[in-house]
């Protein structure tokens, strides 16, 4: 799934909310839309579709426009169930700007702070060069999560410089599926943490990642099933720049209090992480756990599996 950011210049408009207003500036929007795959594959994404029966989530998009020489940021943001909006801009003929763009899943408005600017899973307020995980609702296994973003530069002063810009998401994707769960006790919580440090920041002007720390998940287990036999333990969404790594240990539980424990495993070989990719690591999980780093490419994943297992795709 892609994000297409056109930008369009329009003949005439009224009462335009534009930025940088000037008698001499070219007036146009920027038109954000959704392609029509709702997922990168089967694997990876929220699907978006569902935003429009979901009362209480919707998307935000926000665009910000840099003017090159200046402090000034110019921010306008955008709210809607739909998989497009358009923005209207004004910009000066000869001046350069960074054009800076990050949509993701927020609470609908009644479910908003009157004062709030929304942020649910992402910390905007400080300007996307700066976005950070808010961490009291950075939860293993929860798609909200998904979001994506682009930049892009305009030399020019002219809209028509720039015909689009594809929005990807600026996360890889961690998935560990165990292919035993019939024959093993029935893993009711899990704890799973992060023994290499993973990104809090990104910054959308530059699609680059930042600020590395710890993070540990503890959160009960639920049906997510890729196919019969088998049981995905552990999702998460992480910043990354291009490719990234990390190590990380799991600890399944029989109970809902993560107290007794069914198996305990170490990633303790780096796990290669790829940006807008998934990474799953399949094996026996449960009963086993001797899983070998072998990679093995399936369409947009990348696979980490045990001997036993053949399957590379879902």
């Amino acid at each position: 799934m892609f994000l297409a950011l056109v930008l369009g210049v329009v003949s005439c408009q009224d009462n335009l909310e534009g930025l940088d207003v000037n008698v001499n500036g070219e007036k146009g929007y920027i038109n954000v839309s959704l392609a029509e795959e709702t997922r990168a594959d089967s694997a990876f994404g929220f699907d978006l579709s569902s935003l429009t029966t979901d009362t209480e989530h919707e998307l935000r998009y926000i665009l910000e426009i840099y003017p090159e020489n200046t402090d000034k940021v110019y921010r306008d943001v955008r709210y809607s169930d739909n998989t497009s909006v358009s923005f209207p801009v004004s910009i000066v003929a000869g001046q350069k700007y960074t054009f800076a763009v990050w949509a993701d899943i927020v609470a609908e408005d009644a479910n908003r702070a009157a004062d709030a600017d929304a942020d649910l899973y992402y910390e905007t307020s400080n300007g996307l060069k700066s976005i950070s995980i808010i961490d009291a609702n950075w939860n293993a296994m929860d798609e909200k999560r998904d979001a994506f973003t682009g930049h892009a530069t305009l030399e020019t002063g002219h809209l028509s410089e720039i015909n689009s810009i594809t929005l990807t998401r600026p996360f890889a994707k961690l998935r560990v599926v165990t292919n035993d769960i019939e024959s093993a006790t029935e893993p009711k919580s899990a704890k799973v943490t992060y023994t290499q440090s993973v990104y809090t920041q990104f910054d959308a002007t530059t699609g680059t990642a930042s600020n590395a720390k710890n993070k540990v998940h503890t959160y009960k287990t639920f049906p997510y099933t890729d196919k019969e036999g088998e049981m995905t333990l552990f999702a998460d969404y992480l910043l990354v720049t291009e490719t990234f790594a990390t190590k990380f240990d799991i600890d399944v539980f029989s109970d809902e209090n993560c107290t007794t424990s069914i198996k305990q495993n170490s990633f303790d070989t780096e796990i290669s992480l790829v940006r807008n990719k998934v990474t799953t690591i399949k094996g026996s999980i449960l009963t086993d756990g001797n899983i070998t780093n072998t990679l093995k490419p399936a369409n947009n994943e990348i696979w980490y599996t045990n001997g036993s297992t053949t399957e590379a795709t879902t």
